[in-house]
């Protein structure tokens, strides 16, 4: 049991590693489509190098597959043996999102990854073919000698490969390893390289590899990279040893590699046995990445890690080490009854709690860039199918926001820019006829005020009319015709359920088709979304959200006996009005700064039983520049409450948004202050419910 938690552990670290590498794979690619540049294709080459080889280590064999193959087309890109055209370009995109698939699916079981995988393959081969230059004969065939700046004469080279226990849980695929060097020049093996096997479970064996080549030791060392710790490279020869062997012997040819004429048996065997031992015994891999493991489904793995800087970790470990220091401080001055040293003691572990609660706030927070590259894919794409140009613009990339608020609103954000794609942005002769750059701008800026995040989505589109929002809500019967409604009202209108004004539907997106999710979504992390737009100028779409939504900011109240927080960043003021004036009349508004708030009592919302107190507290809340109250009988403070996870139970109760444990234990509901102005806009239609 031991065995497969590890096995499991090793592989999950492996499919972290591997989204990196296609995070890094699909940059690339994006960055060279739009600037050309023979450095980022030697970069696309090693990501695509690296990803085939620790695939390799872990039974990936079907990702292997197709690397092996891409990585020898990007080999011609970056010798001028190939032209890097559309077709690599978006068979390279669908192999990137079918390795993707292939990660949670490693033996290929998915009936449509299968089929993926043969014509990924099938279309990599004859893009090959087609693309490589020149023609292929008996010559061209031949491995092709790099040259480099460092070393233009041909040398020999010996490498030692020690085989003990370490390299043999690896699982190293020696033949994948033969197969590049070969691509270097010639290669000879010595003794039994491809067998990974040692007769002794703490022996060493040895086997050589020799190697002609032109190329330099940094080449050389980079195709070695996953057996460096088990190699001795050495240059022996300033000539073609191999050459003058064969002259001299001419049965020493056949023993010499030539991968593309010969393919060895042993190489089968060996590729069959690795990815046999690969299922018993993974790399071992140092993780340098804080993160945390979800089971969703049997065969749906997703990891969730957040790198971390080293002086964030310092300073995590310097608040460990002061906090074992003051307990054994706290624990020696009561054992002596001193109590100033006591109180001192507490003193300190107090403050100590407020600086472990920072620092573990910024160890959560992520740069926004983190989910920008699946919206340059977005724009990419959707941009090519339906015609548009586009072009994206990004501000406050380094913005920072908690990791569990950034994975939440990635979805949102991306249905955003979908809708400003499809039904913003017009198509280039609509744009030159209306005197507009045929190019569109899609702009995306975060920056921070506060504790608050605030994202920026905008472009300079069609804009939405607020008079065709009118004329459909009327038409749904959303409004009555006669209602007047201010022009930041109508826009509201698009979240609701269903509510569209697109003129036609789209298979990408519909202008305010899905707004209900991605409003409820915002307000789940206590968010506010607000909308702008100007007819054929443009519209923008402002997200605002708390850094961190792990801990927050209350203002602690109750009600009978029922603890309440209410989050601070909503609350404007407080004030008091005696009971019997409040109620006196049935519309439920009092008067405040020239205006009629409305109030809701949250005694009768959740039908809280006991006597009304003869003044009754009131909370101000702003929100969208209109004011409400709550009415509550107690105000008792500020209060930092740590959200807690309670469930179904609290989770899908209305007008409550989590819950909190005081420090006495008794518990807190934090109240949502959303739903709780939708009753306050309507109280003869909003249902109350029971608690307790």
């Amino acid at each position: 049991m031991k065995d497969f938690e590890i096995s499991n552990k090793h592989r999950d670290t492996f499919i972290s590693e591997a989204e990196n590498l296609l995070n890094a794979f699909e940059s690339g690619l994006l960055q060279y489509e739009k600037s050309p540049d023979k450095e980022l294709i030697d970069s696309i080459f090693r990501v695509v190098h690296t990803l085939k080889g620790i695939s390799g280590m872990f039974g990936f064999n079907s990702i292997v597959e197709l690397t092996h193959d891409l990585e020898t087309i990007y080999d011609g890109i970056r010798n001028s043996q190939i032209i890097l055209s559309k077709e690599i370009f978006d068979v390279s995109f669908k192999l990137i999102d079918h390795c993707r698939k292939l990660l949670t699916d490693a033996n290929v079981t998915d009936e449509h990854n299968k089929r993926n995988q043969k014509v990924l393959k099938s279309t990599i081969e004859k893009i090959y073919q087609v693309s490589f230059k020149p023609a292929k004969t008996s010559e061209d065939k031949k491995p092709v000698i790099k040259t480099t700046p460092e070393n233009k004469h041909v040398c020999t080279w010996f490498i030692l490969l020690r085989k003990n226990e370490s390299l043999v849980k690896q699982a190293i695929n020696m033949s994948y390893i033969i197969d590049d060097l070969a691509a270097l020049g010639k290669v000879k093996t010595i003794g039994e390289v491809l067998d990974s096997d040692t007769t002794e479970k703490t022996g060493i064996n040895y086997g050589g590899i020799l190697l002609v080549t032109t190329a330099s030791v940094a080449e050389i060392e980079e195709v070695c990279l996953f057996i460096s710790d088990n190699i001795t490279l050495t240059r022996i020869a300033e000539t073609d040893l191999l050459a003058e062997e064969e002259q001299n012997n001419p049965v020493a040819k056949t023993e010499s590699i030539d991968v593309a004429k010969t393919e060895s048996i042993d190489n089968e065997k060996a590729k069959t046995a690795m990815a046999a031992q690969v299922e018993e015994q993974p790399t071992v891999t140092q993780n340098t990445e804080i993160g945390t493991t979800v089971t969703s489904a049997k065969k749906k793995t997703t990891i969730s890690h957040i790198s971390v800087s080293t002086d964030k970790l310092d300073r995590l470990m310097f608040l460990v080490s002061e906090l074992v220091t003051t307990k054994s401080e706290l624990l020696l001055s009561i054992e002596n009854n001193n109590t100033a040293i006591t109180f001192d003691s507490a003193k300190k572990i107090e403050t100590l709690s407020k600086n472990f609660h920072d620092n573990a706030i910024n160890i959560r927070l992520v740069p926004i860039k983190d989910m920008l590259l699946r919206f340059n894919r977005l724009i990419r794409d959707l941009s090519l199918k339906l015609n548009k140009k586009i072009e994206f613009i990004i501000q406050g990339e380094d913005t920072e926001l908690d990791k569990n608020v950034l994975d939440t609103i990635t979805d949102p954000v991306m249905h955003l820019i979908r809708n400003c794609i499809d039904h913003g942005i017009e198509l280039p002769e609509v744009r030159k006829a209306k005197g507009k750059a045929e190019t569109g701008i899609i702009k995306l800026n975060a920056y921070q005020s506060g504790n608050e995040i605030y994202i920026e989505i905008s472009d300079d589109g069609i804009g939405i009319d607020p008079e065709l929002i009118r004329r459909k809500a009327i038409e749904k019967g959303v409004i009555d015709p006669e209602a007047k409604l201010t022009t930041k009202e109508l826009y509201d209108l698009i979240f609701l359920p269903g509510f569209s004004t697109a003129q036609s539907l789209s298979e990408v997106s519909g202008r305010g088709v899905g707004m209900d999710v991605v409003r409820r979504k915002i307000q789940e992390l206590h968010g506010d979304i607000d909308v702008t737009s100007e007819v054929n100028i443009g519209t923008t779409i402002k997200i605002k959200l708390q850094q961190t939504i792990a801990i927050i900011d209350t203002l602690l109240v109750k009600v009978g006996n029922r603890f309440f927080a209410v989050p601070l960043q909503d609350l404007e003021v407080c004030t008091q009005e005696l009971t019997k004036e409040l109620y006196q009349d049935g519309n439920r508004r009092f008067a405040y700064q020239n205006d009629l708030v409305p109030f809701i009592s949250l005694r009768e919302t959740f039908r809280i039983k006991g006597a009304t107190p003869e003044k009754e507290n009131l909370l101000i809340i702003s929100k969208n520049n209109k004011r409400y109250a709550f009415s509550v009988d107690r105000i008792i403070g500020e209060y930092q409450a740590v959200i807690k996870s309670f469930g179904k139970l609290i989770t899908q109760q209305k007008y409550i948004s989590g819950a909190s444990i005081l420090g006495d234990g008794n518990l807190t509901l934090i109240l949502d202050t959303s739903q709780l102005i939708e009753r306050c806009e309507n109280t003869k239609q909003s249902k109350t419910i029971i608690y307790g």
